[in-house]
């Protein structure tokens, strides 16, 4: 799981001072990272109005950030452990107030020993997809209910069906191997189950949005201004 030294480069986060120039902060801030991360994003995860950081890092654990008001965050303690974490979808899917997580990794359409890396005996990784609750205060609870799912990239909730629930995109493919010439990953659209207390979603074929190809970033957008948000 851990890349060589040459391969992973140092994360930035750099501060606007207003006048088109930026501050590098990142180690006074306490997010200096050294690592192959995929995706980072700032949401507001306690609802104290102040952008907290989630970052999906490819070849490590996933690591959210507190964001502590001065220009300095916190590392929240998170039950995920080694992954190849993909992306990460933000959206409050149990309606309490506050933001969710999902994030997405390799699967099982990869063979488990393939992904051993050098995890050394006292580590622990998954190949399996992670979807965090937000409890409140910083206490996540993985939900995770989608067993069985594949190589997947970017995610996204969106309300796909109007019904005031959020939905879940996601788009998945493989390297280019020549085995999954003849074994592609289409792209999978869930819908929530019926059993919402339970935050479970089913996989939902015949929405239209089954991408036969090789995919990596769902765009959800309203193109004709009809209230209906479009896929791309």
């Amino acid at each position: 799981m851990k890349p060589p030294p040459t391969y992973a480069k140092p994360n930035r986060l750099l501060l606007n001072n207003g006048d088109l120039t930026f501050t590098d902060i990142t180690e006074s801030s306490g997010t200096a990272r050294k690592q192959n991360a995929f995706l980072s994003v700032f949401v507001d995860l306690d609802t104290d109005g102040w952008q907290d950081l989630v970052m999906s890092q490819n070849t490590g654990a996933v690591e959210i950030f507190r964001n502590m008001r001065d220009c300095t965050f916190q590392s929240i303690s998170v039950s995920s452990v080694f992954g190849f974490w993909m992306s990460v979808a933000v959206g409050d899917i149990d309606q309490d107030g506050d933001q969710d997580l999902f994030f997405t990794n390799v699967g099982t359409s990869i063979p488990l020993f393939l992904t051993m890396g050098d995890v050394r005996d006292d580590q622990r990784h998954t190949q399996d997809w992670m979807l965090l609750c937000n409890d409140g205060n910083f206490h996540f609870t993985d939900v995770y209910d989608l067993s069985g799912e594949g190589f997947a990239w970017g995610a996204v909730f969106e309300d796909l069906n109007l019904d005031r629930q959020l939905d879940l995109l996601v788009a998945q493919n493989y390297t280019e191997w020549p085995i999954y010439k003849a074994l592609k990953l289409s792209g999978r659209t869930y819908l929530p189950s019926a059993q919402d207390s339970e935050r479970t979603f089913h996989h939902a074929p015949a929405l239209g949005l089954e991408k036969s190809y090789f995919g990596q970033s769902p765009l959800i957008v309203d193109l004709d201004d009809d209230g209906r948000q479009d896929v791309m």
